[in-house]
């Protein structure tokens, strides 16, 4: 019987990062050894590092395609619009970040289990 292992990957590494950990580990040897374990393994990796995915995204990709003229063209209204967007919600994501830990304090014990939110408070 033939199986096989998915491994997809991404998380915020890049290709070679990726690789290097999975080839450094020996996790392949292990997993493509000779033996009646063996797996067939499939790789899905693509590179997900914080600052190049970003910069492609503001650069060229437009409407969910790569743009080599139009994205750098427009790259100056998409940053306005992820700094406005960040300040705008800033607000709203602070309170929805305040309020997660207030109710991980309460469902620990830490605080009062009155004050956990509706859904904190039925789900225990």
């Amino acid at each position: 019987m033939l199986k096989i292992l998915v491994f997809v990957h991404g998380g915020l590494n890049s290709f070679s990062l990726t690789d290097t950990r999975f080839l450094e580990n020996r996790q392949v040897d292990n997993i493509v050894r000779d033996s009646e374990d063996w797996y067939y393994p499939v790789f899905v990796s693509w590179p997900t590092a914080a600052l190049s995915t970003y910069l492609e995204q503001l650069l060229f990709i437009r409407e969910g395609r790569r743009s080599e003229f139009w994205g750098p063209v427009t790259s100056p209204i998409i940053l306005a619009s992820d700094l406005l967007r960040t300040v705008g919600r800033f607000p709203a994501t602070f309170y929805y970040q305040l309020t997660n830990e207030k109710d991980r304090l309460a469902s620990s014990g830490y605080l009062p289990t009155k004050w956990l939110s509706d859904l904190w408070g039925r789900s225990l």
